[in-house]
């Protein structure tokens, strides 16, 4: 059987893509899958597409390859793809962890 999107199969074993990953299409054999996930977005495991769950608001960003959103660190603000320090004289005002989406 050939191995479903979101799977690589190696030794006649079938594996999920690992978290960060995509496999969009069928057939693969590389924990590689087809590749690694866009920056702003991010891939649970078995994930196939590289656009596979939305980053989700200021409060995360997400590099290239993320398996989960990861928090803005105090004093620094996001462009969901990288994480900025803050200008002098401004600060960033972190949304409660109930309002995150």
């Amino acid at each position: 059987t050939i191995a479903p999107k979101g799977h690589f199969a190696k030794d006649g074993i079938l594996f999920e893509c690992p978290q960060g990953h995509y496999g969009n299409t069928s057939g693969l054999f590389s924990d590689d899958c087809s590749g690694i996930c866009e920056a702003g977005w991010y891939c649970p495991t078995a994930s196939t597409n590289a656009r596979q769950v939305a980053c989700g608001g200021e409060n995360h960003i997400c590099p290239k390859g993320s398996s989960s959103p990861q928090p803005v660190r105090d004093g620094y603000y996001t462009t969901v793809v990288n994480e900025e320090p803050c200008r002098p004289g401004k600060f960033r005002v972190p949304l409660p962890e109930e309002e995150v989406g």
